[in-house]
C-alpha cells in the first residue's frame, strides 16, 4: 500500500488507519462485483477529535451529461485507477471547497463566512457506494450486503474519529444512523412539509445537527436556506 503521501501528514497514525480503510471498502467493491458507480470513503484529509464531521447519504453518480457530473465520473475513474495500483492516499484537501458539484456547492454556501470549519471537518457518507439516487441503489442485487458492510464502516469511523459534532445532511441519513448509534434527546427545531425538517440530537460522544437533504429536488426557498444558515451557524460556533 502506498503510503507516501500519509508520511508527510503530522497524524500519520490516523492518516494510515484511513488508508487501510478504504482498502478493505475497495476489497468489498471487488467482492460485491465491482459496481460500476463505484464508491467513496472520505472527502478529504483526516484528523482526530474535528469540530466537525459532516454525513450525507451516499455519493452521487447522476446520469446528467453536464460538466461537472463528466468530471466526477472521470474522478472515480482516477480513484480506481490509483486504487488498482495499490494507492489508498487520501485527497490532500477537502473536496468540497473547490468542487463544481451542485451539492458541494450548496454545503458551501450554508457555510459561507465559515469555510475554515469545512476545511477541517471530516466528511463521509453513511451508505458510501455511488447511485444516481437511493431508490437505484435500493434496487442493487446485493444492497443488504451494501447496507451492512457500510453500516459497519461508519460505526469505525466514527469511533476512531470521535468528533465533537456531526452535521447530518438530510432527513433519511439520520433514519438511517439512528440505526447505527445511540442517539437521543431528538427534537424537531423547524418542519418544512414535504421539504423535510431541522433536527437536534446528541449521542454520549457528540451532538448532532440534522438538516434536510440538499438536493434540488426539495427546492428550498431563499427563506428556508437563511434558516438552514443560522441553525449551522448555532450549531458550529
Amino acid at each position: 500500500m502506498n503510503i507516501k503521501k500519509c508520511e508527510i501528514v503530522k497524524k500519520t497514525e490516523i492518516c494510515r488507519w484511513a488508508e487501510k480503510l478504504t482498502k478493505e471498502v475497495y476489497d468489498e467493491w471487488k467482492i460485491l462485483g465491482r459496481p460500476k458507480a463505484g464508491f467513496k470513503v472520505f472527502y478529504g484529509p483526516v484528523r482526530k477529535k474535528p469540530k466537525l464531521m459532516i454525513i450525507s447519504l451516499n455519493p452521487g453518480n447522476s446520469k446528467s451529461q453536464q460538466d461537472h457530473v463528466r468530471k466526477s465520473s472521470i474522478h472515480w475513474k482516477n480513484d480506481r485507477k490509483n486504487m488498482d495500483g495499490g494507492d489508498f492516499s487520501l485527497p490532500k484537501e477537502n473536496s468540497y471547497l473547490a468542487s463544481l458539484n451542485p451539492f458541494a456547492k450548496r454545503v458551501m454556501e450554508l457555510f459561507e463566512g465559515n469555510e475554515n470549519v469545512v476545511k477541517k471537518s471530516v466528511i463521509t457518507t453513511i451508505l458510501l457506494f455511488r447511485s444516481h439516487d437511493l431508490k437505484e441503489l435500493e434496487k442493487a442485487t446485493k444492497y443488504t450486503e451494501i447496507k451492512e458492510f457500510s453500516n459497519k464502516i461508519v460505526i469505525e469511523i466514527i469511533e476512531v474519529i470521535k468528533p465533537k459534532k456531526i452535521l447530518v445532511i438530510g432527513n433519511r441519513t439520520f433514519s438511517k444512523m439512528k440505526k447505527i448509534q445511540d442517539v437521543h434527546d431528538e427534537k424537531i427545531v423547524k418542519k418544512f412539509g414535504t421539504g423535510g425538517s431541522i433536527r437536534r440530537a446528541k449521542t454520549d460522544q457528540y451532538n448532532i445537527l440534522v438538516l434536510p437533504h440538499l438536493s434540488g429536488a426539495y427546492g428550498h426557498t431563499n427563506a428556508i436556506k437563511k434558516i438552514m444558515r443560522q441553525e449551522l451557524r448555532k450549531f458550529i460556533k
